[in-house]
């Protein structure tokens, strides 16, 4: 969402048809959406809304079917959290996903897939891993072997840690994040196609953005903060398990999304986010239409950026007050929440 350029451009909106109020306004219902209502509801902050483009809740975590069969349509697994992520641990025994049996956490072996393995197809054909090596010369492999002892001395150098919140920022970490991968691979003549091919993946799948964008420091905290980056003939035995099913990480985004009934309203498009002088915060949106495409007709109509285009959606636009301030002391702010990515500069 892009800040107002002046009074002239706030005036091509129509003016609301409704006016509602909550305490808190949660503008979109991906993982972090999902995950601060948790999060309310776990403080007794009950009068919330959360308002969602797609049709049902989730974001790149949502599931779906083909056929009737049930696919992911984004996150397909989960690592089993470590003792830095009690968070998490948390909300998986919430689900009923890990319980204490004889003094020893067990996970539901029901979700669990052991030793994942994974492939790609890349020039024509199916390779093992996701790491492109079939065919490669000396110089990829030598590359590929150094890339992977800078991130072991990273990792020794300062701590790489999931959640990022767990670990104190440190000068080394700091100057990392000061360039953008790709600048940082140039720097260590890391510059092999293929090693950079499956870089350029990482960043996209994790950050949803190049090592141009992405900062050094992120690029090796993809690595170093979990497994570490083997090179081939350096594995240690089976990876570790991850919980996974049939849908993907839908799975829990739909057993966050139970709880919160009508408070979750989808098929809404965030049109604005404004805040007055008392801190307080207004949210525009407006029903989400789509055509026989599934496009969202309404956003189609809005960012056209004539003062006089406005579909039928927007006229019945709603305009939601957050009726508690602003407040950066307390974790919970009385305010939009919505998810950034630090590491992406």
């Amino acid at each position: 969402l892009r800040p107002a350029q002046g009074a002239a451009q706030a005036r091509r909106w129509p003016a609301p048809a409704v006016t509602r109020r909550a305490q808190v306004v949660i503008a979109g219902g991906g993982i972090a959406g999902l995950a601060t209502a948790r999060a309310l509801r776990q403080r007794g902050i009950e009068d919330f809304v959360m308002l969602e483009l797609e049709d049902i809740a989730g974001g790149n975590s949502r599931g779906g079917a083909v056929s009737g069969i049930a696919c992911p349509l984004g996150a397909h697994y989960l690592p089993l959290p470590g003792d830095d992520a009690r968070e998490v641990q948390e909300l998986l025994e919430e689900l009923g996903l890990r319980r204490r049996v004889a003094g020893r956490w067990t996970y539901d072996e029901r979700h669990l897939c052991h030793s994942p393995q994974e492939r790609v197809y890349f020039e024509g054909a199916w390779q093992e891993g996701l790491l492109p090596l079939q065919g490669a010369g000396e110089s990829t492999l030598a590359q590929v072997r150094r890339f992977s002892r800078l991130v072991e001395e990273a990792s020794k150098a300062a701590s790489f840690v999931i959640p990022v919140s767990k670990a104190a920022p440190v000068q080394a970490h700091r100057t990392l994040d000061a360039i953008n991968f790709a600048a940082w691979l140039d720097r260590e003549g890391l510059t092999d196609a293929r090693l950079r091919w499956y870089l350029d993946y990482c960043c996209r799948d994790d950050y949803g953005a190049g090592p141009t964008t992405v900062s050094a420091w992120a690029g090796i905290h993809y690595f170093a903060s979990r497994h570490g980056f083997q090179a081939p003939g350096d594995e240690d035995g089976e990876r570790d398990a991850v919980l996974t099913w049939p849908e993907g990480n839908g799975w829990i985004a739909r057993r966050l999304a139970g709880p919160l009934g009508e408070r979750l309203r989808t098929g809404r498009v965030v049109l604005r986010i404004t805040q007055d002088r008392q801190g307080a915060y207004r949210v525009l949106d407006a029903a989400c239409t789509r055509n026989a495409g599934g496009a969202c007709t309404t956003l189609a109509a809005t960012n056209t950026g004539s003062a006089t285009t406005a579909c039928g959606a927007c006229q019945r636009s709603t305009v939601w007050e957050a009726v508690s301030k602003a407040s950066t002391s307390t974790p919970c702010r009385s305010c939009v929440m919505r998810s950034t990515t630090r590491p992406v500069r």
